[in-house]
């Protein structure tokens, strides 16, 4: 029943206020369900994956801290290409 006060509270302001309060309560109700996650919820996530894994968790991580390598490698390749396209640009606005 709580709940759905809260929701028909959050209703009724946005028929009143305009947008910007909406935003702000649909934060705050929001934030009430799906808060960060407690030490509890982390252990109840290792467990769970340790027992789906089980053996297997050690080649997971590995492959998981490979796939950040490779993703930060082509993040820095992006920024390699924007920087000499900007350099490329700044010489051609010199030049003319």
């Amino acid at each position: 029943m709580g709940i759905v006060a809260i929701v028909i509270f959050c209703l009724e302001r946005h028929s009143r206020l305009d947008d910007k309060y909406l935003r702000w309560d649909m934060q705050g109700l929001f934030s009430l369900f799906f808060g960060p996650p407690g030490t509890t919820e982390l252990i109840i996530l290792g467990a769970i994956m340790l027992l789906l894994f089980g053996n297997r968790l050690p080649g997971v991580m590995r492959s998981l801290g490979r796939s950040v390598v490779e993703f930060k490698k082509g993040v820095s390749g992006i920024e390699e290409e924007i920087n000499d396209a900007v350099k490329g640009v700044d010489e051609k606005a010199k030049e003319g």
